[in-house]
């Protein structure tokens, strides 16, 4: 491999890995507006967000047109890493990570589902490849997902670290 094309892939990471801190800040960001306090409203009880007023259509239309472009965005980074996408790339086995994500981390968590993406692509891409376990990736992502359903019922954004206790101190 010529050296300017390792110099180019590590480029693309730190694009992608910009790109996804940017998104990532703009969805949390959004999540602390009105707007994002009126979505959880429709989430938790949509009949009386639209009791009080709220166009609960408008704005799911509007979340759903949002998750969209995100999906696109995230396609747009794949090609840019990959150079290459084919229509087998949007099979069963994507849709499956997918869900698998949504499961390890938790719904509703964007930390979460970050977390469990890294923890699947650590497994699939890195511990899969190991000489010990080589070939058995998709065995490691099931075992898993049979450790996270039975360990985390609310995922890995049900996981609450134990606080330590606060100290007086003392002059």
């Amino acid at each position: 491999m010529p050296a300017g094309q390792h110099v180019r892939d590590h480029g693309d990471h730190f694009y992608v890995l910009a790109v996804f801190l940017l998104l990532l800040a703009a969805v949390t960001r959004l999540g602390a507006t009105p707007f994002g306090l009126a979505l959880r409203g429709i989430r938790d009880n949509e009949p009386r967000m639209k009791a009080i007023g709220h166009p609960t259509r408008r704005y799911a239309l509007t979340v759903y047109c949002g998750a969209a472009a995100l999906a696109g965005a995230a396609g747009s980074l794949w090609v840019s890493v990959q150079r290459f996408v084919s229509p087998g790339d949007a099979g069963f086995e994507i849709a499956a990570l997918a869900l698998l994500a949504v499961v390890i981390g938790g719904a509703g968590s964007i930390r979460g589902a970050c977390a469990a993406a890294a923890l699947i692509w650590l497994t699939r891409d890195h511990l899969g490849n190991l000489e010990a376990v080589a070939g058995r990736g998709p065995l490691l992502l099931g075992l898993l997902f049979v450790v996270a359903v039975y360990t985390l019922p609310r995922g890995l954004a049900g996981v609450r670290l134990p606080r330590r206790p606060n100290r007086k101190r003392t002059a």
